[in-house]
């Protein structure tokens, strides 16, 4: 809107990037927020990134890795091989971006990370009472007339009925 000069909806969300094509800014966000609630499979999850951490929560006590929800490929059947459906997955994760930019190393329970978890986890629960997200009060309710992979389905595109549910009216 800003860059074509038109007036902002009030329905609008987010802020003009324009400042950052000029060159008048170097961010335009302290922190981005994303979410994920269904993508193949049922898997709760939010997160807040600045431009030094990452953090993610999971909001269910399912700690595998929901492998419908990772995309079908050389890399997921390399992973299946190697064992992931083995490994756990954390209810926290926080990432130092500076020192561990590809994301492997969790620091969500190192002490010397406290603070930053919490100057994290405090906006990321802001977020969701402002944004009416009932994710950190309850489980998200499964929509009707909806077809959605199992957990522990593998492939999100098999037509083997054991791997799905129908959720009807």
């Amino acid at each position: 809107c800003d860059l074509l000069g038109l007036p902002q909806p009030d329905w609008l969300e987010g802020q003009s990037l324009l400042p950052l094509l000029e060159n008048s800014a170097a961010e335009v966000n302290e922190a981005i927020y994303a979410e994920t609630t269904y993508h193949a499979a049922y898997e709760p999850q939010r997160c807040i990134r600045t431009q030094r951490y990452k953090y993610i929560r999971r909001y269910d006590d399912y700690d595998d890795y929901v492998p419908a929800n990772i995309d079908n490929g050389y890399s997921k059947d390399f992973l299946l091989d190697h064992g992931l459906l083995g490994q756990k997955r954390a209810t926290e994760e926080l990432f130092d971006l500076v020192f561990d930019p590809n994301e492997r190393n969790n620091v969500a329970d190192d002490a010397s990370y406290s603070s930053i978890k919490l100057q994290l986890v405090e906006p990321l629960a802001q977020r969701l009472e402002e944004t009416d997200d009932f994710l950190g009060r309850r489980p998200v309710p499964r929509p009707a007339n909806f077809i959605l992979n199992k957990r522990t389905c593998v492939d999100p595109d098999s037509q083997d009925s054991s791997d799905y549910e129908v959720f009807a009216d």
